[in-house]
C-alpha cells in the first residue's frame, strides 16, 4: 500500500476537497483515490503511531 500521510499530500487533498466544492465539479477518480488513501493513512498514523515533529 502506498503511503502518502506528509504534509504536502494533506494539503493538496485539502486542497482538491475545497476546488471541488466550490466549483460543484465532482473530484476525477484518481483524486477521489488520492484524497482516500491520504486521509486513511494520516488517520492510521495517527491511531498506530505518535508522530514526532523536529
Amino acid at each position: 500500500m502506498q503511503t502518502y500521510s506528509n504534509d504536502k499530500n494533506i494539503k493538496e487533498s485539502n486542497r482538491l476537497i475545497r476546488k471541488a466544492k466550490k466549483s460543484k465539479v465532482p473530484l476525477s477518480k484518481s483524486q477521489a483515490e488520492f484524497i482516500q488513501n491520504t486521509r486513511t493513512t494520516s488517520f492510521l498514523d495517527a491511531i498506530f503511531s505518535m508522530p514526532v515533529r523536529d
